[in-house]
């Protein structure tokens, strides 16, 4: 059997030093935090992985569509993809021609366009409070707006985009 740890807690007075053993709850506490933060760094882990799926150009679900099929299909005209902002953000800018064709492409607030760029991996995707924007402005005539955080400066002028919609792709569009 093991012999005792014991630990200084007292001060440097001979006469009033004390020493107590360690107690075995302070090491389980220990080992929970350190499992809850195994756990903690499994699930972010877990989440970027999840955030980083790609769009693969050219697979059945996502091929590209013309501006005219996105106009008569669904009722949405894109009327700018450009650079702002110093190149640090990217400007959106559609029309909804048909609010109830609209629908198709965006029932939920979780249902933003993302921007693929061509030769940059990931996707360019707009602030999470985009979604209640887009679908308050679900009327037919009316403008939407969206900016994009230009991550690595990804869009540059007159380099093509393809803004996905879902599963459906619009076919690239040179950059402003």
């Amino acid at each position: 059997m093991a012999s005792p740890v014991y630990l200084y807690t007292g001060n440097m007075n001979p006469k009033t030093i004390s020493l107590k053993t360690p107690s075995a709850t302070g090491d389980l506490l220990d080992h929970k935090r350190l499992l809850l933060l195994l756990l903690f760094g499994v699930l972010i882990a877990l989440g970027l992985v999840v955030t980083k799926t790609v769009w693969q150009p050219g697979s059945a679900a996502n091929q590209a569509i013309s501006a005219q099929t996105l106009a008569d299909k669904y009722g949405v005209k894109v009327n700018l993809v450009a650079v702002t902002a110093a190149g640090g953000l990217v400007d959106l800018r559609m029309q909804i021609l048909n609010a109830e064709k609209a629908k198709q492409l965006f029932q939920d607030t979780g249902d933003i366009p993302t921007l693929q760029v061509q030769g940059h991996k990931g996707a360019l995707i707009a602030p999470e409070d985009s979604g209640k924007q887009l679908l308050n402005t679900l009327e037919d005539g009316n403008n939407v707006f969206l900016m994009y955080p230009n991550v690595s400066h990804a869009v540059r002028p007159s380099k093509p985009v393809t803004i996905v919609f879902g599963d459906v792709a619009l076919e690239p569009i040179a950059a402003q």
